[in-house]
C-alpha cells in the first residue's frame, strides 16, 4: 500500500477566512504515519501538521494545521511521510495495483 494523504477541509475551490484550519487524513498500511506536512504555496516551504494520537495500526491517521494566508487564491498540497521515515511519493499514478499516488491538491480564495 502506498503512503497517501488528503484534505478533509477546507473543500477545493473554497472561501476562506485569512486565519483558518486545514485538516485531513493519512495513511501507509502497517508502515504508520510519522507526519504530514502542507504547503501553502506552490514553491513554499512545508508546515508540520499536528497528528492525532494513533489508533489501530491500520487506521488513518487525522492531522491539522492552522493557516494564516493573505487575500487571494492559494494552492495547497499535502504530503505523509511513513513511519519509514519515507515521504509519499508525489507522482500521480492509477490505484491498483498498490494504492494511488501523487500529492492531493486543492485551492482557496482568501477574501480581502
Amino acid at each position: 500500500m502506498r503512503t497517501e494523504s488528503r484534505f478533509d477541509v477546507p473543500t477545493d475551490h473554497s472561501q476562506v477566512p485569512g486565519r483558518f484550519v486545514a485538516a485531513g487524513v493519512a495513511w501507509a498500511g502497517t508502515r504508520g504515519i510519522a507526519g504530514v506536512e502542507v504547503q501553502a504555496e506552490d514553491g513554499g516551504p512545508w508546515r508540520r501538521a499536528e497528528l492525532e494520537a494513533a489508533g489501530d495500526a491500520l487506521a488513518w491517521r487525522r492531522w491539522r494545521l492552522a493557516l494564516e494566508l493573505p487575500p487571494g487564491v492559494h494552492a495547497l498540497i499535502v504530503r505523509a511521510i511513513d513511519g519509514t521515515g519515507r515521504v509519499q511519493d508525489a507522482e500521480a499514478r492509477p490505484p491498483h495495483p498498490s494504492g494511488a499516488s501523487g500529492y492531493h491538491r486543492i485551492v482557496v480564495t482568501v477574501a480581502p
